[in-house]
């Protein structure tokens, strides 16, 4: 039908999620103005929407997922500007959008004290089945988990992805960490008082990775307080006892009754700070420097997971997820490898584009037990990714595969899985060593028969990344129903708008297709061409690759001594003949064959207002002179080419009259076959040499 002209809200909005209900539609999306989400509805069977907006405190970002006529949000929660540290919240309608019940509920167990202090917009996605309803949420900073509920979203059970961020698993476990972990003791002694001093070479009252704090010895006995580990412990505040334990299950410290002494004075000073405290007692003490585990993830060491003062590169996901339930209600998990560091209070944190993996996780796994399903094609076969432009990468937050999305066959549990990926050997500049030089991206298929627990190798699905197509982003249908349907984003020019170095604002495409299953196949390509001839130039054929199944290289040989691995090759023939021409095209599956006869007639014959009178010596053993005679001849190139079709030297003649001789030395080259190959404005001759030694 034709397209819409009008939009449906009634103010600007972005991030549109829609939904369906036995009633009709429902659509969700964001005014960015009031950070607050605006709902659209339209009942089955009519045309027109009824538009309103949520309360100023819903969030932004939203996404949505229905069962029957209960619809479930999810969203970066917010309050006017300050999205109360984007914590992922939770709304549910029981009447398909008419009234809520449930408005921003924060995720069970998302706090300080599990290493959730700081999340981000869309790193979260939600599915719903029935009475499941399943969310995943976690970005590169914290640990990714799975809510479900089995009840319409009334209770919940979490379960670890993969923990990150402050519980990095690649690194020394929590547990590890020693408790009551002592830098140094003081005796202070005096009748009236002493002032201790204590230099650390960091700002004790923002800290990352460890809070610190003095603690001074005292015999009296204090009643045992529990604390979360979060707590905002400063620098002047001195807990009374040495008794100090961290449980690194519960993360809760144990500490007596905080006290403050008579005078705490905290200075800055150059690489540190310098702590004096003033102790006021008749008797000795023991005054204790300490350092404890802080979750915050806030400040100058925020990836030290190990305590050492040091911040660690810790692996982590990427934001990139995507979520299935199957015919079992078992919830299946996608999301993008990543690596992060922060080492410095005052810049923000590093990622590292240059990571690659799309991980897979189900309810049958443990925590930290993904597995990898898509990567980086060996595209030339080569064994390396060495044609893959690793100097100026597209920041696109993600990794170099990524971005998933997936569906499921509900009639034979088969699990499809669409993600992008970079591709060798496709920048523009044709060199990816160039430090400019940018790889495209192709959309890449695997799946799986058995319910994840083994895939296929990826499968080039759009495999027009080397015609400088950048295909990302990819949304894929929840259901497959012997097709897998996607949309995506295509421009041709890797990156966004929003980088540091930003590309131009351009138009995008947005691209439709519904893959067979057969294109996520691991099978041999199929080889295929077609040839036209040049109609101005008789002895030049154009060959268009017509090639189906993913395709990693190209072979030609054109009957005449010449080859090429270019998908769509010109070829120039340097005489009237028949020639049988063959296209292989190989994958890491196998490979395919196609020949045919190209019948040329007219190489040479227009006159070209000029001959060769000589090419001496031939056989030649370095230097060879040609002597030509014409006139008004144009625009002549004199060429001495290989057996492989490679230029090995030329010479330009703007306008030949008379009898001339040009001399070329090609006493560098290897014995064998050379051409010589003369071509004007008139038409083109060509004489076989002979190089020996």
């Amino acid at each position: 039908g034709t397209a819409p002209q009008g939009r449906i809200e009634s103010a600007r909005t972005g991030w549109p999620v829609q939904a369906y209900t036995r009633k009709g539609e429902i659509i969700i999306s964001h005014d960015p103005s009031i950070y607050s989400l605006r709902q659209m509805n339209r009942l089955y069977g009519t045309t027109s929407w009824t538009d309103s907006s949520f309360s100023n405190t819903v969030g932004i970002w939203p996404r949505i997922a229905s069962s029957n006529d209960t619809v479930y949000l999810i969203y970066a929660k917010g309050t006017g500007g300050t999205l109360d540290s984007y914590l992922t919240s939770f709304a549910k309608s029981q009447d398909g959008g008419e009234t809520w019940d449930t408005v921003n509920m924060i995720l069970p167990n998302i706090n300080s004290a599990n290493g959730y202090t700081r999340m981000g917009g869309d790193a979260y996605v939600i599915a719903a089945k029935d009475d499941i309803v399943a969310i995943v949420s976690g970005n590169s900073n914290n640990s990714l988990r799975l809510w479900k509920s089995l009840d319409a979203g009334v209770t919940w059970n979490i379960s670890t992805i993969m923990h990150a961020g402050i519980e990095a698993n690649d690194t020394v476990a929590l547990s590890s960490v020693t408790p009551n972990a002592v830098v140094s003791d003081t005796i202070a002694t005096g009748v009236d008082s002493s002032v201790v001093t204590q230099t650390t070479t960091y700002d004790s009252t923002t800290i990352y990775g460890m809070d610190s704090m003095l603690i001074v010895n005292d015999t009296s006995t204090q009643t045992l307080d529990t604390i979360s580990i979060d707590s905002s412990l400063t620098a002047n505040q001195v807990i009374n006892d040495t008794l100090l334990t961290v449980d690194s299950t519960s993360s809760t410290l144990t500490i007596d009754t905080l006290v403050t002494l008579d005078t705490v004075n905290i200075n800055n000073v150059t690489g540190g700070i310098a702590i004096d405290t003033i102790v006021t007692s008749t008797n000795s003490a023991v005054v204790s420097f300490y350092e404890i585990w802080n979750f915050d993830g806030t400040g100058a060491f925020g990836t030290d997971v190990d305590g050492d003062l040091i911040a660690d590169t810790i692996n982590t996901s990427d934001g990139g997820h995507e979520i299935l339930i199957d015919n079992n209600g078992k919830v299946h998990v996608f999301t993008g490898y990543m690596r992060i560091f922060d080492n410095d209070a005052a810049d923000g944190w590093s990622f590292f584009p240059g990571m690659d993996g799309v991980m897979y996780w189900n309810e049958d796994y443990d925590a930290d037990s993904l597995k990898v399903i898509g990567y980086l094609r060996d595209m030339d076969g080569d064994n390396t990714l060495d044609g893959l432009a690793t100097g100026n990468i597209p920041n696109y937050g993600m990794a170099l595969s990524s971005m998933a999305g997936a569906a499921i066959d509900t009639s034979t549990g088969n699990i499809y899985c669409v993600y992008a990926s970079a591709v060798e050997n496709s920048d523009y500049y044709e060199d990816p060593s160039n430090p400019s030089a940018q790889s495209f991206r192709d959309l890449f298929g695997v799946y799986s028969e058995d319910g994840g627990l083994t895939w296929t190798d990826p499968v080039n699905l759009t495999s027009s990344a080397r015609d400088y197509y950048e295909n990302v982003f990819p949304s894929v249908a929840d259901i497959a129903d012997g097709k897998v349907h996607v949309i995506w984003q295509r421009d041709q020019e890797p990156g966004t708008s929003l980088e540091a170095t930003p590309d131009p604002i351009s138009e995008n495409q947005i691209v439709y297709q519904a893959f067979e299953y057969e294109d996520f196949y691991n099978a041999a390509p199929n080889a295929l061409f077609e040839d036209s001839i040049n109609i101005d130039v008789r002895a030049k054929v154009h060959f268009t690759d017509l090639s189906t199944g993913d395709i990693s290289s190209w072979a030609w040989d054109f009957g005449d001594g010449f080859t090429s691995d270019v998908q769509n090759p010109k070829h120039t023939y340097l005489a009237n003949n028949t020639y049988n021409v063959c296209l292989t095209v190989t994958n890491p599956w196998g490979n395919d064959q196609e020949c045919k006869n190209i019948t040329l007639d007219q190489v040479g014959i227009e006159e070209m207002g000029m001959n060769i009178g000589s090419i001496l010596p031939n056989p030649a053993n370095g230097n060879i002179h040609i002597n030509l005679n014409g006139n008004d001849v144009n625009d002549l190139n004199i060429g001495i080419y290989n057996i492989l079709g490679e230029m090995i030297t030329e010479e330009y003649v703007n306008q030949l009259n008379g009898n001339m001789t040009y001399s070329f030395d090609i006493s560098t080259q290897a014995e064998g076959v050379y051409f010589v190959r003369l071509q004007s404005d008139k038409g083109l001759i060509s004489r076989r040499i002979i190089l020996t030694e």
